[in-house]
């Protein structure tokens, strides 16, 4: 109650993280607790930040922004172990001119913050969050194991009934859960909308389809140099010239 920077204990490997929970913290709501042993119960608006430090990526089942948009992954690559600067602190505490350039550095970021009430944009905590959104996305890993490829194009095409029964077999392949097919169809299109592809539905006499998405072929893994480019990943070669 009343913090800025709440950190939170480590989770272990393959754990999920609490979406409704995450939501309901960090959603600018009233919180309502109580203290440890207290029988009544108190209200406060949020103020905090969490920060969960961690050496395994959390799992996250919801695919939706209303949890990613509160998500955000800062990988600390740096490594100083065996290069540590023993001096460093004592610099920053003993010489006033370095106490000063750290208190206006501390004030200039939050003069900045002040202004908009947000964090600047950066470069490189989105294209992480990115990469864990796809990790986590189970209809980006069928159409990537599958070679089902988003090609924007209206002339590339696949059945609804194939796409749906390839997406089955796949997630008893792997031992998960499988959509129905309205969710299916939900979850597909909202994939297809974050990697900026159009995908729609055709209807022939014949069959029911969807049109910017299709199988991948030898011709496509060909023309893209021996690589076959499905949701905006290359997938690497072996040394026979195939993509497995």
């Amino acid at each position: 109650r009343g913090a800025r920077y709440a950190l939170v204990a480590e989770t272990g490997e393959d754990h999920y993280l609490a979406a409704e929970r995450i939501k309901a913290l960090s959603g600018g709501d009233t919180i309502k607790d109580r203290y440890l042993y207290a029988r009544t119960s108190v209200t406060w608006m949020a103020s905090h930040t969490f920060w969960l430090m961690t050496n395994h990526q959390p799992r996250v089942r919801d695919t939706t922004m209303g949890i990613w948009r509160r998500l955000k992954r800062i990988e600390y690559t740096a490594n100083y172990v065996g290069t540590e600067d023993e001096g460093l602190r004592p610099r920053l505490q003993e010489r006033a001119d370095n106490r000063s350039a750290v208190l206006a550095w501390l004030v200039q970021g939050a003069r900045a913050w002040n202004a908009t009430k947000r964090l600047p944009v950066c470069a490189a905590v989105d294209k992480g969050q990115m990469a864990w959104r796809k990790a986590e996305n189970v209809i980006a890993a069928f159409l990537e194991d599958c070679d089902y490829a988003l090609t924007d194009e209206a002339t590339d095409t696949v059945g609804k009934g194939e796409l749906y029964q390839a997406y089955r077999t796949w997630t008893s392949d792997q031992g998960i859960g499988t959509f129905a097919a309205k969710k299916f169809t939900t979850e597909r299109r909202g994939w297809a909308a974050m990697e900026g592809a159009r995908v729609e539905e055709g209807r022939s006499p014949s069959e029911r389809y969807w049109k910017g998405i299709r199988k991948a072929s030898y011709i496509d893994i060909a023309q893209n140099g021996g690589s076959s480019i499905v949701s905006g990943e290359m997938f690497a070669e072996d040394e026979s010239g195939l993509p497995w």
